[in-house]
């Protein structure tokens, strides 16, 4: 679920068309299986949808195609199009939508944006302690990861990353852990997960301003093209489509 005006959040929700709405944009992981060919990512559009949520939707559909390796069908739905054959097919995943979708209510919605902004912290893991960090500064952005360095991200009650450069020591690494386990005995309904660089799961992606597939990588990516309740992972003779990950109710990463 992708939410909010200023601050956009991403939080994973149960796979249901109860968590459906018209205020908040969906993204749906959907594995392969025996009867589909190949993965596919939904980003279903609510019609009350902030612009600052569904691009964020964008970046965390197109973060969970880079999972499948780019060989999920990327499909695009906007509240108009439930009938068509993509939104038939989203809709079956959930279980069959059932009765009119709710809206959020606009002062709830304001408060857990509050509540969130003071509730997140990126720390800077130094050493050689776990109460060796600094705190990051808004906003964050992808340049403040170094591929020496560790960092942990901590949503209070949601979510907690450890994320660790491809060049940082096996020592740090551990002292990132032991800062996020430090952190976990005041939270401990949140779980610690993992975030190596340029393995980063679309839920961490999505705290950063303008991720890019491509930082650190020294590379050039072409952008992937979306066409409303279409596939938009095809290639065309002339181009190629890079891609990204992200979907509610998707298992933690291995």
């Amino acid at each position: 679920r992708i939410r909010g005006r200023k601050l956009i959040t991403a939080v994973e929700v149960e796979a249901s068309a109860r968590s459906i709405n018209r205020s908040d944009a969906f993204i749906l992981n959907v594995p392969a299986t025996s009867a589909t060919a190949r993965p596919a990512v939904y980003q279903r559009n609510g019609a009350r949808v902030t612009p600052q949520a569904k691009a964020k939707a964008a970046e965390v559909c197109a973060a969970f195609v880079t999972r499948h390796s780019g060989r999920a069908s990327q499909v695009v739905l906007d509240e108009g199009d439930d009938d068509c054959a993509a939104g038939v097919a989203f809709w079956a995943v959930l279980g069959g939508r059932h009765g009119v979708l709710g809206e959020a209510d606009v002062a709830e919605e304001a408060a857990f944006e509050s509540a969130a902004k003071s509730d997140m912290t990126l720390l800077r893991v130094s050493g050689p302690s776990e109460n060796d960090y600094e705190v990051v500064a808004r906003p964050w952005r992808q340049e403040v990861l170094h591929s020496q360095g560790v960092m942990v991200l901590h949503w209070k009650g949601q979510q907690m990353w450890v994320w660790s450069g491809n060049r940082a020591s096996v020592e740090h690494k551990a002292l990132g852990f032991g800062v996020a386990a430090a952190l976990q005995r005041l939270d401990p309904h949140v779980g610690v997960r993992p975030a190596p660089q340029f393995g980063e799961h679309a839920l961490f992606r999505a705290h950063f301003q303008g991720w890019s597939e491509v930082y650190g990588r020294g590379g050039v990516g072409k952008a992937l093209s979306n066409s409303k309740g279409h596939d938009s992972s095809a290639k065309s003779p002339d181009s190629s489509s890079s891609s990204s990950i992200g979907s509610p109710g998707v298992p933690a990463p291995k």
